[in-house]
């Protein structure tokens, strides 16, 4: 794999780990009976989905010819400056949706039965909030592109891939790994955690989809120029 390749990959994998949703997903799973057994199962599923969604971009963008022509350069770079202004448009509509002074911003209901959630189920609910949210789809699709156009064998496309995976699991797995090697002392340190991350969500996400949408678009109408 090329510099190339890695560089876009690994900020677009940072992208998807800057979610409050995920840290905060992990972190209420390991503090619940059977915590470690459900945050493992859920940073599998999260992983899960982005694999499943990022090899479906790859295999069928492969498929399509996307880098083998300067025909396909431009559709990817018009593809491109499309994910970008979604990106920009949803993070405009969250910071106008953003709590006011003084309000919380709420949970989404899922998170209270976390308590009592399943492994398998903590696995599913990983795996559609990686797959499923707006921000995760665009930017996978976005990494999906990225490695197709590198035009790469199979192993050096699934080693790609795998790269991006990892570092866009990191909130989430982080939470799973911090229970596990502080045992029972984690507990304060990931409710610390857990108060910035929802004081602060709202923010968060409106810096990063504005910057990788404004990224997105930019590498766009370079590709184009």
């Amino acid at each position: 794999m090329s510099d190339g390749v890695i560089a876009p990959l690994v900020a677009l994998g940072l992208g998807v780990a800057a979610s409050p949703v995920a840290a905060i997903a992990a972190i209420l799973l390991v503090a619940s009976p059977g915590g470690r057994a459900k945050g493992g199962a859920f940073v599998a599923g999260w992983a899960g989905g982005l694999v499943v969604l990022g090899g479906a971009v790859v295999a069928l963008e492969g498929a399509i010819g996307i880098g083998s022509g300067d025909g396909s350069s431009r559709l990817v770079a018009i593809g491109s400056i499309a994910l970008g202004g979604i990106l920009l448009a949803y993070g405009l509509l969250r910071w106008l949706r953003r709590p006011g002074p003084g309000d919380d911003d709420p949970s989404p209901k899922w998170m209270a039965a976390f308590d009592s959630i399943s492994a398998p189920r903590a696995f599913v609910t990983g795996a559609v909030l990686a797959a499923a949210k707006p921000k995760n789809l665009v930017l996978t699709l976005a990494a999906g592109t990225a490695i197709a156009e590198q035009g790469l064998a199979a192993p050096a496309a699934a080693a790609a891939l795998a790269a991006y995976v990892l570092v866009a699991s990191a909130t989430a797995l982080v939470p799973v790994l911090v229970a596990v090697a502080m045992g029972e002392r984690a507990g304060p340190v990931l409710a610390g955690w857990r108060a910035w991350l929802t004081a602060h969500n709202a923010a968060i996400m409106t810096v990063v989809l504005v910057a990788f949408g404004a990224i997105l678009v930019w590498r766009g109408a370079t590709g184009l120029a």
